[in-house]
């Protein structure tokens, strides 16, 4: 009798970060409030999290912007009152894995989705929503991927693929983060194909998350979204990327910021 897949309902949105790539601009206000287009970085992914139907959110923020968040929320509940809204906070910054360990008792033993403000995605079909088709065709994790020059790779996660086949969608074999030299992939492609913030991940990966901060309970940045993708790798485990077709900015820096501004305010 064939395992029945659990469906993905629940979207945790890490937005612990300082944004300090983001000064001045981040000054007054957390990261993931910026603003794009008058409209925060923050509600551009709960849009995209209730058009692919996940009406379960977790924040995961910093002590220092409790409020903040506090204050968003109760605005951002008024305009989407089937939203179940959860904040939780993270006390030390030992990694993104740590942001999605602070939600692992709302998640349980079922998948979940996680995206980060700092990659805002404009497609025809929400980067949510088609990882959880992938998700609900392969019954595996799935991840977003961008590709880049290799003289560049270095800035983000780097995956390793089997081949190009079926590109768009590509079978992941490693995840390099932040890699120091250039580093290609299994098939030599001509370019990186890099991570971005967008997933839908197995619960097994918070298995291994638990481990690693078993493993080194108090060292800063040790847990990490990527490593523990990869410990997935080295137990057989699946897991594929979907490359997107449509325009990535990235967020977590103001040329990206100004890009966004640039291309998406006079659509709206």
């Amino acid at each position: 009798m064939a395992t029945l897949l659990k469906k993905v309902t629940h979207l945790v949105l890490p937005v612990a970060g300082m944004g300090t790539r983001l000064m001045p601009l981040t000054l007054h206000r957390p990261k993931a409030l910026v603003e794009v287009c008058g409209k925060p970085l923050l509600t551009y992914m709960i849009e995209e999290g209730w058009a692919s139907g996940l009406r379960n959110i977790v924040l995961v923020v910093s002590p220092p912007h409790l409020g903040d968040f506090e204050m968003y929320a109760r605005a951002i509940t008024k305009k989407f009152p089937d939203l179940h809204l959860t904040i939780r906070v993270q006390e030390r910054p030992l990694g993104d894995g740590q942001a999605i360990l602070e939600a692992a008792d709302l998640l349980s033993d079922a998948p979940f989705a996680v995206r980060f403000c700092d990659d805002l995605i404009r497609a025809e079909e929400p980067a949510l929503k088609a990882l959880m088709r992938i998700f609900e065709e392969r019954h595996a994790s799935v991840i977003a991927l961008d590709r880049v020059s290799h003289d560049l790779a270095h800035r983000y996660g780097v995956v390793g693929i089997r081949d190009d086949r079926n590109a768009p969608l590509y079978d992941i074999v490693s995840v390099v983060e932040k890699p120091k030299e250039r580093f290609g992939s299994h098939a030599q492609l001509p370019f990186a194909l890099t991570v971005i913030g967008a997933y839908v991940l197995q619960p097994s990966i918070l298995d291994h998350l638990k481990q690693m901060r078993a493993d080194a309970p108090d060292t800063p940045d040790a847990l990490r979204i990527s490593s523990s993708i990869q410990k997935e790798l080295e137990l057989d485990g699946a897991v594929v990327g979907l490359e997107f077709s449509g325009n990535r900015f990235d967020c977590g820096t103001l040329e990206g910021i100004e890009a966004a501004h640039a291309a998406l305010c006079g659509n709206q």
